[in-house]
């Protein structure tokens, strides 16, 4: 399974690298000395993902497509407590802290990536998912940290004309996160004939999810607690029941001989 996932990761990973760096790259050529930096997220959002995706065989992108479902999916569910819990559950168990908005989520993805994504999944409990993803947003805020700079600069903001000192504030205008990734993709397997039509039914991108992790460890994971028999499984049954069958014939004749 983890040999299945590995590239897609990757590839998601760059494409996020790169989502990033244009983005980011397009915010300082048109911000001014002395003024605000707003990160940039014009219509030109829908060319550059394009472009990325253009890179990929079609079929690695329809497995990311699914991958990034599946992998969104679990990192909402990660930063919100469980729907089961009570209010006096979640007060006796630290479970305080607001669930992660969107936007959020979105800030994360765009501007750390999927490493970024993993590190805060790496955390045990769900204080610290909160703690770790409102660190990483904290870190690139003037108002809230000295080391904004260094934290800016790691994300590969640098320019010879504008340094950042010359920056008073920096305001994060991320693309809202419906608009990442998903729709162009669709739009780009529509296109490439993958797919054939899309259907946004709840049931159905649950049936979607549910087939593609079952590909990916090899067995459905809602029918069968344990991989499939291997092969021969259906010959072993059929001896199993010839054998019961005799037996069973055995023991009508001792018992008509002792009648």
């Amino acid at each position: 399974m983890h040999g299945r996932i590995r590239p897609l990761l990757l590839t998601l990973t760059h494409f996020f690298e790169q989502y990033r760096n244009t983005i980011l790259g397009r915010s300082l050529a048109s911000s001014q000395p002395g003024g605000s930096y707003q990160i940039y997220s014009g219509a030109a959002q829908w060319e550059d993902q394009l472009q990325i995706m253009e890179k990929y065989n079609p079929a690695l992108l329809l497995d990311c497509y699914r991958m990034y479902g599946f992998m969104l999916q679990a990192f909402e569910r990660q930063l919100r407590p469980p729907s089961y819990a009570t209010a006096f559950e979640r007060v006796v168990r630290g479970w305080t802290a607001k669930p992660a908005s969107s936007h959020e989520i979105g800030t994360l993805l765009m501007l750390g990536g999927v490493d970024q994504v993993q590190r805060v999944l790496s955390c045990k409990t769900y204080n610290d998912r909160r703690k770790a993803l409102d660190m990483f947003i904290k870190g690139l805020s003037p108002s809230e940290t000295t080391r904004w700079k260094d934290n800016w600069t790691a994300l590969g903001i640098t320019s010879p004309s504008i340094a950042l000192e010359r920056i008073p504030s920096a305001r994060i205008g991320v693309p809202p996160l419906h608009l990442i990734w998903v729709p162009n993709a669709l739009k780009m397997l529509l296109a490439k004939e993958v797919i054939e039509d899309v259907e946004f039914d709840v049931d159905t991108s649950a049936s979607a999810t549910r087939f593609f992790i079952s590909d990916l460890v090899g067995y459905d994971i809602l029918r069968q607690s344990a991989p499939p028999a291997a092969d021969g499984g259906e010959e072993d049954e059929e001896e199993d029941e010839d054998e019961q069958h005799n037996l069973d014939s055995s023991s009508d004749g001792d018992s008509d001989e002792d009648g």
